[in-house]
């Protein structure tokens, strides 16, 4: 008996050890790999609660010196979002001017518009709810127009409490740890210190690379891959969750005498009202959960005061780039589309 005692205990020291000589190669090859890598991008900086910011003074596209008290007759206007109304806030007309402040002090030529620019790429409303509390409501803004929507989508089971884990539309963001995303990242850290969390950590570079070698050999899916647990009812629950981010983002507004407009942003993946949209794409290989959720969103928000969707948009007129990016003729349209809807609040 103490011999086989013996022998199992080697053994299990030899495989103890094989891991680790294997997980530390592993572990040294992938550094090096990722040595030169910045998840976050040379503009942006690690922050807290929001994750990340721009590496300037402010954190966002935003002057430095402007003061937080306002001018006698200014009118502040703050722009919440993701990588879409980060893109047009920033649109230069012709002359070099802002093209969306032009645009809004046509509207209203008796209030010296200053247009403040608090969205980030890959931002979701949530993100946007805590810099607004903790950064943005300092410069006193009198309107907040947010435009979100596909972020969100994407990448909900990131930022929100969620009963499945591997939920996700559409395998286009924070997919994984195997490509250490920003936001997948401080999800991942999380669980570092508990004892689930140690295992996994000894060993994660063998599943990583497992996870290569399965995916190339077509073996094994990630798990971002994974849609078998996805469901009418999961669908719906990240959709109540949207609304409920988007009506405590209002009601903050509201509590603060800020008038707030919310815009659910255009896609290339999703008709107005119509949940099918997506499938009818031959050309690739399409989710139709994606769609789905949109729709769900789309509806969960239809009642809420001061919300537009704009997904009924004509997609010829917003010339997308990608699922979500229009070019610079398709930003210089949504900009007036959004314009329009607010012309009644700014000109009062």
């Amino acid at each position: 008996m103490t011999r086989i005692f013996k022998k199992l205990s080697v053994i299990l020291l030899a495989v103890f050890l094989l891991i680790s000589i294997l997980n530390l190669v592993l572990g040294l090859f992938f550094s090096i790999w990722n040595r030169n890598k910045n998840h976050l991008g040379a503009a942006y900086t690690d922050a807290p609660y929001v994750y990340y910011q721009q590496e300037n003074k402010t954190g966002f596209a935003i002057d430095a010196s402007l003061p937080f008290t306002k001018d006698t007759g200014e009118y502040r206007i703050l722009l919440l979002g993701g990588s879409v109304a980060f893109g047009f806030g920033n649109l230069k007309d012709s002359a070099g001017k802002n093209y969306l402040t032009t645009l809004l002090s046509n509207i209203a030529p008796s209030k010296k518009i200053v247009l403040l620019n608090g969205a980030l790429p890959a931002y979701v409303s949530q993100q946007e709810f805590i810099a607004l509390q903790m950064h943005l409501r300092k410069y006193d803004p009198d309107m907040v127009i947010a435009l979100h929507g596909f972020n969100d989508a994407e990448s909900f089971r990131v930022n929100h409490n969620a009963d499945d884990v591997k939920f996700i539309p559409s395998p286009i963001f924070y997919s994984g740890d195997e490509f250490s995303p920003a936001l997948k990242a401080v999800e991942s850290y999380k669980k570092t210190y508990t004892l689930n969390g140690v295992a996994e950590g000894y060993y994660r570079y063998i599943r990583k690379s497992a996870n290569y070698v399965g995916k190339a050999a077509n073996i094994s899916k990630y798990a971002y891959e994974d849609y078998s647990k996805v469901t009418t009812e999961t669908i719906t629950k990240y959709a109540v969750a949207f609304k409920t981010v988007v009506g405590d983002l209002k009601n903050f507004c509201e509590a603060n005498k800020i008038t707030y407009v919310d815009f659910l942003q255009p896609v290339r993946f999703y008709k107005q009202s119509d949940s099918t949209y997506y499938t009818t794409d031959k050309t690739k290989e399409v989710n139709p959960f994606l769609s789905q959720l949109y729709y769900k969103m789309e509806l969960m928000t239809d009642s809420i005061v001061g919300h537009h969707s704009l997904t009924g948009l004509d997609p010829s007129f917003l010339n997308y780039i990608d699922e979500c990016h229009p070019n610079e003729k398709g930003y210089q349209f949504l900009a007036k589309e959004i314009c329009k809807r607010i012309q009644t609040q700014i000109s009062k």
